[in-house]
């Protein structure tokens, strides 16, 4: 009999990591994903006028471009819909990957506050008819891959910043913290700074065709974020023993828009992240918050025997974290922060707070990096459900499975 696990050498496991602004694709033991696209999915109606679902609008006519809607993955996603986005996300996956789903092993990202995993199982046994699955919590995957087991997660994802203590290879939820306060808000922000307009290319280069409100947002959000990646920089605050912001140009920056014009971008490049350090909290739900402030709360819900390791690896992951001098930046507004807590059993480790140190490539595909590592870990296959399990105990089963099988 096959055993579909990684263990068995035969098959590679399929990773996949659907975050908030993209969803990465590709096999276990890889560094980089095969694939990665945004976590989106267009829903329009078909000639009979029964809903469909696609991920590549383009290949559409006027008509269904033109009245097409845009379901995301965002925080304010519906269960029923993300449910509906993340099975087509899946499926496009799969067809990049050229992957049949019935053959191979499926390993899954979940964020932190999820609460659907038996659900999860319910839809990848039945509907994809995985022959095994295994479902790791993001921040879980994002210390495995920097190599550590005890860590406190920062992931700066596209619509979200967020941070947990993940202690021997779980995350406790009750120490995870949230703010709006992302890469996606600052693109926004500095679009709204610039005081420009930006048609995306889909509206210069093809005047004759109208798509939809919803379509045409997408693809000024998609302008937005480039725009802000490609020129903005983080601030050096004094006293930083940063090289790599040191000598950073003052000169604005330029950025050539889809329909010819060049952006002169002077000080918003630099004011618009600094938002990153200097939100407060802000009523109703106080979701501003600074990334330095994020950590901290974290840490203070946690039991003050894990402050020590938990300080000294400070692991930082996605996308937003990738602007230069980010991670400079935050190492001196960390330590600023911890000297001055007051909680002593973090004020007295204030000196061994430290950030685990990496690429920013790494970075960006952390979560899904921490997938590959553990599906091609073969001696844990017991972290697994299968389809038999899953036919035997129901999907209840799959709430023991994971890393909490194995720690």
């Amino acid at each position: 009999m096959t055993r579909f696990f990684p263990a068995s050498g035969a098959l590679h496991a399929l990773v996949v990591d659907h975050g908030g602004m993209h969803t990465r694709a590709g096999f276990a033991g890889d560094d980089v994903p095969t694939a990665i696209f945004p976590s989106a999915v267009g829903k329009y109606a078909d000639a009979s006028g029964a809903p469909q679902l696609l991920l590549e609008p383009s290949a559409l006519g006027h008509e269904q471009i033109a009245s097409m809607k845009i379901e995301k993955l965002g925080a304010s996603a519906s269960p029923e819909v993300r449910e509906e986005v993340v099975d087509a996300l899946l499926r496009h996956a799969l067809r990049k990957l050229g992957a049949d789903p019935t053959e191979q092993p499926l390993l899954l990202s979940e964020p932190i506050g999820s609460s659907c995993r038996r659900r999860t199982a319910e839809l990848m046994f039945e509907g994809v008819g995985v022959p095994a699955l295994l479902v790791a919590k993001a921040p879980e995957l994002a210390a495995i891959s920097v190599g550590r087991a005890t860590a406190l997660v920062l992931d700066m994802g596209g619509w979200a910043s967020s941070a947990v203590a993940v202690v021997d290879a779980v995350a406790a939820a009750r120490t995870a913290h949230l703010s709006h306060v992302s890469g996606g808000a600052l693109a926004k922000l500095l679009e709204r700074q610039l005081g420009v307009r930006l048609d995306p290319a889909c509206l210069v280069h093809r005047k004759s065709l109208v798509p939809s409100e919803a379509l045409l947002n997408l693809r000024r959000e998609e302008l937005a974020r480039d725009l802000y990646e490609s020129v903005c920089r983080i601030r050096e605050k004094a006293g930083s023993s940063s090289s790599a912001v040191k000598g950073q140009a003052r000169a604005p920056a330029e950025y050539s828009l889809p329909d010819g014009r060049v952006l002169e971008v002077g000080a918003e490049r630099f004011d618009a992240p600094e938002l990153f350090f200097t939100a407060q909290p802000q009523p109703p739900h106080h979701l501003h918050r600074s990334l330095q402030s994020l950590v901290l709360s974290s840490l203070k819900d946690v039991e003050g025997d894990y402050h020590k390791d938990l300080m000294k690896n400070i692991v930082v992951t996605g996308g937003g974290s990738c602007l230069p001098g980010l991670v400079e930046r935050l190492d001196v507004e960390l330590n600023a922060a911890a000297r001055a807590c007051t909680v002593p059993a973090i004020r007295s480790h204030a000196h061994r707070m430290q950030i685990v140190s990496t690429p920013a490539s790494e970075r960006k595909n952390g979560v899904w990096l921490g997938g590959s590592l553990l599906a091609s870990m073969g001696s844990h296959s017991q972290m697994w459900m299968s389809r038999a399990e899953y036919d035997e105990h129901g999907s209840a089963l799959i709430l023991k499975k994971g890393l909490n099988y194995i720690w």
